[in-house]
């Protein structure tokens, strides 16, 4: 598969990348295809088209509780997820009025496990555990794509460097600590959203792809 992207202004061009769903796993995939897609942005005027800046100008943290919403689960591999969904069995007990209020757009961490990748922009309405933080994006973000600038692997090192506890079973990642994290953005939520779009329309073919490979190899005849 071959992905080219037109002008998206008078002065910036993205470059051609190619990408082979086949080759490779969804997370690899990912990091290979964001990389060289950042480092393939150019702008042909004096204007930084990306710049620096630190979570807590872009996110603030939610505290909204109820106990009367769909519950979600935020994992290192699917994301954010209604726990209907899961295998597991869900059962928070008297606890579940302290659960926190998660709105569309929300993005949504493990405190416990953010140093894996457990972090998404959330597609649902609903609520979370009390060990989740919620961070609710200002109007400067686009959170698809920090769904995935978030789980970056530069990113995962900071948050194990920043989080608290004294080995990795017991570290936790406050939302202050997140907040002081330094990150680079497009200056453009409109690019955001190119970047973002890009990347939901690339996870959605690599799991057609995976999925007609499936199918084919469950209908193939096995020969003794």
């Amino acid at each position: 598969m071959r992905i080219v992207t037109g002008t998206t202004s008078p002065f910036t061009r993205y470059e051609r990348i190619s990408v082979s769903p086949a080759s490779c796993s969804i997370r690899s995939e990912y990091v290979i295809a964001f990389y060289t897609f950042k480092l393939q942005y150019k702008c042909n005027n004096s204007t930084p088209a990306w710049e620096q800046r630190k979570l807590g100008e872009l996110f603030e943290e939610s505290d909204e509780r109820a106990s009367d919403r769909e519950i979600l689960s935020v994992s290192v591999a699917n994301g954010i997820y209604p726990a209907s969904e899961s295998d597991r069995e869900t059962n928070p007990g008297a606890s579940l009025a302290n659960y926190k209020i998660v709105h569309f757009g929300d993005v949504v961490y493990n405190s416990m496990r953010m140093w894996q990748g457990a972090v998404d922009a959330s597609r649902y309405d609903g609520i979370v555990s009390p060990a989740y933080v919620v961070a609710r994006p200002n109007s400067e973000v686009y959170a698809r794509f920090f769904a995935r600038l978030l789980r970056q692997p530069m990113l995962l090192k900071q948050y194990q460097q920043v989080s608290q506890g004294n080995s990795k079973d017991t570290q936790v990642l406050k939302f202050d600590d997140f907040a002081s994290i330094g990150i680079s953005m497009p200056a453009s939520e409109n690019e955001q959203r190119r970047i973002g779009g890009f990347f939901d329309r690339l996870d959605s073919l690599i799991t057609l792809h995976q999925r007609k490979r499936l199918s084919i190899r469950q209908r193939s005849p096995v020969w003794s």
